[in-house]
């Protein structure tokens, strides 16, 4: 029952389905090795919209509404993330005053060009894809893996979102090692013969992103999850191309 009430808040958290979350944030942190699935149920959510608009339209138009569903069942949360990031990353000067420029609600020409194109090239790597839907599963289930190395690797750059998945499962080698499992186990069912390539190109994507977030903005936040979730998912697209 535990396993299942952490999953609702997962899903409560991180996605626009109306599942309730009757958990503090940090308590929800706490089953963050489960996102490796929850990004594969929503992939399959969205990748089966597409697969059915793919029988009305053109290949390329379900491809974008697929993403369009993927990015709308989430809330746009991570999406938000990037753009915030993004500005920040155009900025030089203090890690305080980057973040600072984070929390500002107004996006920028720096979170509007990197928003811009990591859609774009996420959006070109799946019209070119093998098949939308096994794409779709092994890149969205990329993405949310792509949090676990960061959490369990990264320090907060202030209290938030960020610093209660780093509180949650900084450190905690098992919920990494789970959340390593399914992730693997997503991607053996999805995308069988770019298991090892897509795992390397995650962990690559995640742990570089830490060390960019900690020398530019102080640290890892809700919004750095949020920048490494959607590039992440354009990697990984770009890896099953290959």
């Amino acid at each position: 029952m535990d396993l299942l009430r952490g999953f609702k808040g997962l899903l409560g958290f991180h996605t626009i389905l109306p599942v309730g979350m009757d958990q503090d944030l940090e308590e929800v942190a706490r089953y963050g090795w489960l996102l490796p699935i929850l990004g594969f149920l929503l992939a399959l959510l969205a990748g089966v919209f597409g697969e059915i608009i793919s029988r009305l339209l053109p290949g390329g138009v379900a491809a974008a509404l697929a993403l369009f569903a993927l990015l709308y069942l989430s809330g746009f949360h991570d999406l938000d993330g990037l753009l915030d990031f993004g500005d920040a990353l155009m900025y030089r000067g203090s890690a305080e005053r980057r973040r600072e420029i984070m929390h500002d609600v107004n996006t920028g020409v720096g979170g509007f060009s990197l928003g811009f194109f990591v859609l774009l090239i996420t959006y070109l790597g799946l019209a070119d894809s093998y098949a939308l839907l096994p794409a779709l599963l092994a890149a969205e289930a990329s993405a949310k893996y792509a949090i676990l190395p960061m959490a369990y690797t990264g320090k907060a750059s202030h209290e938030g979102m960020g610093s209660a998945y780093i509180k949650a499962l900084g450190g905690r080698k098992g919920a990494l090692l789970l959340g390593t499992v399914l992730y693997l186990a997503a991607v053996a069912i999805a995308a069988p013969g770019k298991v090892a390539l897509l795992f390397l190109a995650t962990l690559a994507t995640s742990l570089a992103t830490t060390r960019l977030a900690t020398n530019t903005v102080g640290g890892v936040s809700g919004d750095v999850f949020g920048a490494v979730n959607e590039v992440a998912r354009m990697v990984a697209v770009l890896v099953l191309l290959i």
